[in-house]
C-alpha cells in the first residue's frame, strides 16, 4: 500500500501491525485504540450538537467550503502542484505554437496514480521546482527528490524482479529517470537509463506498437536528447507529410510570408526559410493576440493550420540530428532550435523549469560556437537574432547569466563589428522582440564593469 495507489492517500500507518497481530497485548492495543477513536469522534458530536445554536458555528459554516478545499489541497502531493501550476503553463503554449499534441492533460494523472512510475515523476517534478526555492538546488538534488529517486528506482526493480511484462507505466518511469539525471548532468546514468529505455521499448515491438499518448510522450522528451547528442534510441517512423502551397510565387504562400515580422520576411521572400518554419512563425506571430484559437485541444479551432503532430521533429522534418558535426550549421537548424528555446522563454511563465527548453538551449550552444563565418546580410542579421536568444535563455531569474551564457555573449562581439549599440537593437527588432533581449542588448555592449553579467554559479 503505497500514497499513489489509493488515490494518492497523504498518510497510511501501521499496516503491517494491524493487519498481522502478533500477541494478545497487540491485539488489546489495536482495541483500545479503536475504542479511543470511537470515544472521540463521539465526543466531537457531543459538541457539535450544543453548539447548534452558537452565532459563531453560523459563520464557520459560510467559511466550510473554502476550509474544505483548503484540506483537500493540503492532502495532495507537492508534486502533483507542481505538475499543474508550474509544467503545464510552460508546455501547453509551446505545443499550441508549434501545433504539437500536448501531453499535459487529465490521462497524465492515469499513470501518475501508478506506484511504479508516481516516484520517479515526482522526483522530475521536484526537478523542476526546487532551484526556484534554493538557487543551490540548480546544480544538485535536494533532499526530497535523492528519496523519490531512490523509492522509483526500488519499485522498478521489484516489478522487473517479478518477471512481470513490461508495462507503459515502467517505461515512462525509465523515461523520467533518465530526464532526472539530465538535468544535474550526470551523464553516464542518464545514458545507461536511455539504453535502458530503448531495450524495453524494443522489447514492447518499437514505438509503433504502444499506446498512442505513451509513444507521444516517449517521442517527445527523447527528442531533445537525440538532438543534444546527435543518435535517437528511439528510432521512429514520420507518421504525418503536412501539405504547404507549392510554390514560392504562390499569392497565398507570400501574403503569409509579409504577415510575419520584417527580418523573416525579407528571408522568406528570398527563399531561405523552409516553408514548414514559415507555418511555425505564421502561428508565433498570432499566439499573443488568437492563442486559444489555435490551441490544437480546441475543436471549434477556426485558425487551425497543417496537422497535430506527434512530437517536435515532425514539426520541423527536415531537422538533421548530426548536423552537430558540420562546421556551419544551416540556417533553418539553428532557426528551429532557436524558436523552441524562445517559444518557452516568452510564452513560459518559469522557462527555467521547462525541459525542453534546458536540452534546446545546450544544443542551440553547441551549435553556435561552431558559426564562424560571416553570412550575407539578411542571413547574419537573423543568425544575430538567434545568438540573443541562446545567451537570453541562460539567464536565470535573479538576472545572472550562467556560464555558458556568458560565453555566448562574449563570443558574439567580434560578429558586431564596429556595430553600436543602437544598431544593434534595430536588427534586432526586426525580428520578435522582448524584455530579455533588450537586456542583452545592453549587456552586449556593457560587458566591462557590470556587475550583474557576471557568470552566474
Amino acid at each position: 500500500m503505497t500514497e499513489s495507489t489509493f488515490g494518492f492517500m497523504p498518510l497510511v500507518f501501521f499496516v503491517d501491525d494491524v493487519q498481522h497481530p502478533k500477541s494478545k497485548n497487540s491485539r488489546k492495543r489495536l482495541e483500545s485504540t479503536s475504542r479511543s477513536h470511537a470515544a472521540r469522534v463521539a465526543h466531537e458530536k457531543r459538541k457539535a450538537v450544543k453548539a447548534k445554536g452558537n452565532p459563531e458555528d453560523a459563520c464557520g459554516r459560510n467559511q466550510g467550503p473554502a476550509i474544505l478545499r483548503n484540506a483537500r489541497m493540503a492532502a495532495v502531493p507537492t508534486s502533483i502542484k507542481i505538475f499543474w501550476h508550474v509544467v503545464v503553463p510552460g508546455v501547453r503554449p509551446m505545443c499550441t505554437i508549434f501545433n504539437t499534441r500536448c501531453l499535459a492533460t487529465q490521462e497524465w494523472m492515469g499513470y501518475m496514480a501508478q506506484d511504479v512510475f508516481f516516484h520517479a515523476a515526482a522526483a522530475a517534478m521536484h526537478a523542476a521546482h526546487d532551484p526556484l526555492i534554493n538557487r543551490e538546488f540548480r546544480t544538485r538534488p535536494s533532499q526530497v527528490i535523492f528519496e523519490h529517486r531512490g523509492k522509483a528506482m526500488a519499485a522498478l526493480r521489484r516489478h522487473m524482479a517479478r518477471g512481470e511484462d513490461i508495462t507503459d507505466a515502467m517505461l515512462l518511469t525509465v523515461c523520467f529517470l533518465a530526464l532526472l539525471e539530465r538535468r544535474y548532468n550526470e551523464m553516464e546514468a542518464h545514458q545507461l537509463h536511455k539504453q535502458a529505455l530503448g531495450s524495453l521499448v524494443a522489447s514492447r515491438g518499437g514505438l509503433d506498437a504502444l499506446p498512442p499518448y505513451i509513444k507521444c510522450l516517449l517521442m517527445q522528451y527523447e527528442f531533445p536528447w537525440a538532438i543534444e547528442t546527435g543518435s535517437s534510441v528511439l528510432p521512429r517512423t514520420q507518421r504525418r507529410q503536412p501539405l504547404y502551397p507549392g510554390g514560392s510565387g504562390s499569392k497565398t504562400l507570400q501574403k503569409q510570408i509579409r504577415s510575419l515580422p520584417e527580418g523573416f520576411a525579407a528571408l522568406g521572400l528570398q527563399g531561405k526559410i523552409s516553408t514548414h518554419l514559415l507555418l511555425i512563425l505564421e502561428r508565433f506571430t498570432m499566439y499573443p493576440t488568437k492563442g486559444r484559437e489555435l490551441d490544437t485541444e480546441n475543436e471549434s479551432c477556426k485558425l487551425h493550420i497543417g496537422y497535430v503532430f506527434d512530437d517536435f521533429w515532425d514539426a520541423f522534418p527536415q531537422l538533421s540530428f548530426d548536423e552537430r558535426d558540420s562546421q556551419e550549421p544551416s540556417l533553418n537548424n539553428l532557426l528551429f532550435l532557436c524558436l523552441l528555446v524562445y517559444a518557452g522563454l516568452r510564452h513560459s511563465p518559469i522557462p527555467q523549469v521547462n525541459s525542453i527548453v534546458v536540452c534546446m538551449r545546450a544544443a542551440l550552444h553547441a551549435r553556435l560556437v561552431q558559426c564562424t563565418r560571416l553570412r550575407e546580410a539578411a542571413e547574419e542579421e537573423c543568425l544575430r537574432w538567434i545568438w540573443a536568444v541562446a545567451v537570453s535563455s541562460w539567464r536565470q531569474r535573479d538576472g545572472t547569466l550562467d556560464q555558458p551564457g556568458f560565453q555566448l555573449l562574449e563570443r558574439q562581439r567580434w560578429r558586431l563589428g564596429s556595430s553600436s549599440s543602437e544598431e544593434f537593437e534595430k536588427t534586432l527588432r526586426k525580428f520578435f522582440w522582448d524584455d530579455g533581449l533588450e537586456m542583452t542588448c545592453r549587456q552586449m555592449f556593457q560587458i566591462q564593469g557590470r556587475s550583474d553579467c557576471q557568470p552566474g554559479k
